[in-house]
């Protein structure tokens, strides 16, 4: 697994809006763009997170850990103990955001339609966690501040939010003409203090204004979409009004010629692995270790999406890396209860990499958890040329808690003993990847047929009904409501739900495969990340450059947010 992580096959292959209406009502949409207007081109897929068999249909099934990853902290936003807050007032956001922060979190997508409630959840939960483990101020940028009607939330009320006699009817239209996932959905404004809007440019601003102020290291959360560039480092976040940054913009952000502290950055973003080209300075990989005081803990890698988007506010139905991490922060399971087993090294507190590890172990998700330190090694790589496998030459009393904790307990639960059969068993989940992706590509297509088939036999009735916003659409609804009912009964109409069912399975399928395939890349990791650690151990002295850069993202990645 030297040089670029390797992909599943077929993660491209599925179309937008029939994965966004089955993530939608399951739950977990995966934290890609979803703004179609950004200038950056945006992916095109979304990723299951649970999975639910149609009834008749053989259970589908996940990957669990423990029993108690499938508790949850409650319904509420960000916890049982979340409401409607009282917003501060702008003369007390101006005086907060003058002042130097121990953190600063950033939330939202580009719009209302991308701001799912997880996003708030996990927003204020970080907020929470850091005012209960450290001292100092803490301020929010969240979507488009705290008088827009942003957040997205998916109430699990079936009433029709339009209740007149045709409300079905239009409903039914609309998932044949033009499907829409977030037509279930309704907006509301923030429930949590906000201090401004999340857009990309006042983001940078404050950050570098930050890192401009002394004090202890800057703790930056960031929980928003996020799409590939044409390199990792041009992997960007997408912010609200379609703004966005990538790595090399936040990295000059972190580190202006006045900075006098440095900074930890905790991103949930898909691709946000691409971040981890912080480790460089200018998150370039070619000009050597980065000299600002700058680490990074990400969802997934750079080549891969993430979770952690529900619009969902339950968080029992939610997965995402936050959700797992801010909670190992606080000593606790994402249920709430404690868990010793996550302080690894025995000091009493979690550190920020031993929650980072508690979601590589735990989390039933789509994620690929990464960091700082894991990329400047693999950028080590060619010149300490080890071979897949433990090495003669490599430092076996080198300490690597964290990847053992993960060798441990996913080698367990996945019945695998070693990198190779790690990779062997990666390979074979890849090609079974490639099938399942084929037939969901057929299936689609023949969804797509049905689909058209059905439209063509409502335009050459009701061509006006084509455009909902015609002056006309009302009155032919209404007036030809009896035979638009008899064709939503025809046989075309019957033909495409059974071939849109057909597809939401083999996309479930599909999904399934995908989760064991993130457990045995999370573990492959482990190892590779382990055998590469022992062997810069065994070569490069503490006094070489390259050791100590990796040493120091490590031990910033590392440190723990409560003062001992």
């Amino acid at each position: 697994m030297n040089g670029p992580e390797s992909n599943a096959p077929g993660a491209q292959a599925t179309r937008a809006w029939v994965r966004g209406a089955l993530l939608f009502a399951l739950g977990g949409l995966a934290g890609g763009g979803l703004s179609a207007n950004l200038a950056r081109p945006p992916h095109g897929t979304r990723e299951v997170v649970f999975q639910a068999a149609d009834e008749g249909d053989e259970a589908a099934s996940t990957i669990s850990v423990d029993g108690a990853a499938d508790a949850a902290e409650g319904a509420q936003p960000g916890g049982a103990s979340m409401g409607v807050s009282t917003q501060p007032s702008e003369p007390e956001r101006r005086a907060l955001l003058q002042r130097p922060l121990r953190f600063l979190a950033v939330g939202g997508g580009a719009d209302p339609v991308s701001t799912q409630v997880q996003l708030e959840q996990d927003v204020d939960l970080f907020a929470r966690t850091l005012a209960a483990l450290t001292p100092g101020p803490g301020a929010t940028l969240f979507a488009g501040g705290s008088s827009v009607r942003a957040v997205q939330v998916l109430d699990g009320d079936d009433t029709p939010l339009a209740t007149d006699a045709w409300a079905d009817l239009r409903a039914a239209l609309g998932d044949v003409l033009d499907p829409r996932a977030e037509r279930a959905a309704t907006y509301r404004l923030p429930a949590v203090p906000v201090h401004g809007e999340a857009e990309a440019a006042r983001v940078l601003e404050l950050i570098a204004t930050q890192i401009a102020e002394p004090g202890e290291r800057l703790e930056l959360f960031i929980a928003c979409h996020g799409d590939q560039g044409d390199t990792p480092a041009d992997n960007y976040v997408a912010l609200w009004g379609d703004s966005a940054f990538d790595a090399r913009e936040l990295a000059g952000a972190l580190a202006p010629p006045t900075a006098q502290r440095g900074a930890r950055v905790l991103l949930t973003a898909c691709f946000g692995g691409g971040f981890a080209e912080l480790a460089f300075e200018g998150a370039d990989s070619s000009a050597g270790p980065a000299a600002s005081d700058v680490c990074g803990l990400f969802a997934t890698s750079a080549e891969h999406e993430s979770s952690g988007c529900d619009p969902n506010p339950d968080r029992q139905a939610q997965e995402g890396y936050a959700l797992h991490v801010l909670h190992a922060l606080r000593g606790e399971g994402r249920d709430g209860a404690p868990l010793s087993a996550l302080d690894l090294d025995g000091d009493g507190i979690v550190g920020m990499l031993e929650a980072h590890t508690q979601a590589r172990v735990a989390s039933r998700s789509i994620d690929l958890p990464s960091t700082t330190s894991e990329r400047y090694l693999r950028s080590l790589a060619a010149a300490l040329d080890v071979p897949s496998g433990t090495p003669a030459s490599s430092d076996e009393a080198y300490a690597t808690p964290e990847e053992d904790a993960v060798i441990r307990a996913l080698g367990a639960l996945l019945g695998i003993a070693s990198e190779g059969d790690a990779e062997s068993t990666r390979a074979m989940l890849e090609t079974q990847l490639g099938e399942a992706a084929a037939r969901v590509e057929a299936l689609g297509a023949e969804e797509d047929e049905a689909q058209r088939a059905l439209v063509l036999r409502l335009a050459e009735r009701w061509p006006e009904l084509l455009d909902p916003f015609r002056a006309d659409f009302e009155r032919t609804l209404r007036r030809d409501a009896p035979a638009l009912r008899l064709l939503l009964r025809s046989a075309p109409a019957a033909s495409y739900q059974r071939a849109r069912r057909a597809t939401d399975r083999a996309l479930l399928a599909e999904e399934n495969l995908r989760l064991r395939w993130v457990q045995v890349m999370r573990l492959a990791r482990a190892f590779e990340t382990r055998r590469l650690a022992r062997a810069l151990a065994a070569t490069r002295p503490l006094t070489d450059p390259a050791r100590q850069h990796y040493e120091a993202l490590l031990s910033c990645e590392r440190a723990p947010l409560a003062r001992r």
